[in-house]
């Protein structure tokens, strides 16, 4: 299983708690550049496939929809 986590707050925390008992192959998470630190800190502790902040996404949202526009 692939897991995707949108932030870093009280819900991510208490998910955090189970995390290790879950069959994830690979986690990415999304954050706010404003909780970056936090994030690091998170995916450092368990293991993480990635971050990504919601610039990139952003960025990544307009390119393919620029990609898409062009067709």
């Amino acid at each position: 299983m692939k897991l995707g986590i949108l932030g870093t707050g009280k819900i991510v925390q208490t998910l955090m708690e189970n995390y290790d008992r879950l069959p994830v192959e690979k986690t990415y998470l999304l954050a706010t550049p404003r909780s970056l630190e936090r994030a690091r800190k998170m995916a450092a502790d368990h293991s993480f496939a990635g971050i990504f902040t919601d610039d990139y996404i952003i960025r990544l949202l307009r390119h393919r929809a620029r990609c898409l526009s062009a067709k």
